[in-house]
């Protein structure tokens, strides 16, 4: 598979209504690390474990552009959450693979509506 369709077929496995677990971790290398506004990961295990615990989630995602060059790989897409309702708010994410996996995720949006949420969720 070329880097476009690896990343294309983690967005399906990540953005299904049940998140289909371990093809995400087969795309994933060991030492994968992701960088986002509110969360960050130095490793597979831990990025998994915290999207398991998540569980599912009635996103999804509306995309404008793939754009990829060598083994860099960016999405630009709108997000929508229904679960809590949120959006459509525009994200970015930029992948880089090597040997056919993805070995960091770099995510961007702007986390003001999240933070409201997590805000009102901890003073519950």
């Amino acid at each position: 598979m070329t880097p476009r369709e690896i990343v294309e077929t983690y967005l399906d496995a990540f953005y299904r209504e049940q998140k289909d677990f371990g093809k995400i971790e087969r795309l994933l290398t060991e030492d994968f690390t992701f960088r986002g506004p509110m969360a960050r990961f130095e490793a597979r295990e831990p990025f998994m474990k915290f999207i398991r615990e998540i569980g599912p989630q009635k996103n999804k995602i509306e995309i404008s552009k793939i754009v990829a060059e060598e083994n860099d790989v960016a999405v630009f897409h709108d997000f929508t959450s229904r679960t809590p309702a949120i959006g459509p708010l525009p994200f970015s994410e930029w992948y880089s693979l090597d040997g056919g996996k993805i070995t960091s995720l770099r995510l961007y949006f702007d986390a003001r509506e999240f933070a409201e949420l997590i805000k009102d969720q901890i003073s519950k």
